[in-house]
């Protein structure tokens, strides 16, 4: 299970990504966060920000991430409070990422929870720690590809579990590594999702670069480009493949 929080926000500022771990974390679900203002979650989430001087501070952060992939905030770690929906206040880490489309790109974040690291150690993280935690454990495999469903992106976690480099997918259609026996049923519901510009979940198994097949659960979500048609689609992905084994 991810025990980290991910958000990932267009240029816009909307929210795209707002996973488990986040609703944990905030008490604020995936269904009230989703194609939301950020600006006005981060309100509601830190405390911080109800200082109207940290919020314009935070505002003019929020803006060089969004207009400047070269920002000096991305890569960078954080630690600030955020307060769940029920009151509860935690300490937690953030390092901001931009994730690179073909001729665009979206902001992300993992946050954890370092509240009680805190409260045993009283010390910080390491840095270094924190990184590793970032590119080799977060549970959920992150995929990006256009309308045609033609790779653009895969997280660290996608690599490290199916064995493939960015370059070995970019502009392949995922359709090519599904299993012949799931392939059919996943291209139907991806082009129904597709024409109504809803999200869908679906089981399946992948082709890893071994050659073996794992059991992926995947949700997959279409983002819109100004003229409302579906300009790139938002996965998220997890290894089932141990579940299903002792299913049977």
């Amino acid at each position: 299970q991810s025990y980290e929080g991910i958000i990932i926000i267009d240029r816009k500022g909307k929210v795209l990504e707002w996973n488990n771990s986040i609703e944990k974390l905030t008490g604020i679900t995936s269904n009230e966060a989703l194609n939301n203002d950020f600006l006005s979650l981060a309100t509601s989430i830190f405390p911080a920000y109800k200082d109207p001087i940290k919020l314009a501070v935070f505002r003019n952060q929020l803006n060089s991430l969004i207009q400047n992939i070269d920002s000096q905030l991305f890569n960078k770690l954080f630690e600030l409070k955020l307060i769940h929906r029920n009151g509860t206040i935690l300490d937690v880490q953030q390092l901001l990422f931009p994730i690179q489309l073909n001729n665009d790109y979206l902001i992300g974040s993992v946050t954890i929870d370092i509240t009680e690291k805190k409260k045993t150690e009283k010390t910080r993280l390491e840095r270094e720690d924190f990184f590793k935690r970032i590119t080799d454990n977060i549970a959920d495999m992150i995929c990006i590809s256009d309308a045609e469903a033609r790779i653009s992106y895969i997280s660290p976690t996608f690599e490290k579990s199916l064995g493939y480099t960015l370059e070995e997918l970019k502009d392949k259609r995922l359709f090519d590594f599904i299993h012949p026996g799931d392939k059919n049923s996943i291209l139907k519901l991806f082009t129904q999702k597709k024409e109504i510009k809803s999200s869908g979940t679906a089981e399946y198994r992948f082709k890893h670069k071994n050659g073996n097949y794992l059991w992926l659960a995947t949700t997959g979500k279409g983002v819109l480009n100004k003229n409302g048609d579906i300009d790139h689609v938002f996965y998220t992905s997890r290894d089932i493949t141990e579940q299903k084994i002792n299913k049977y």
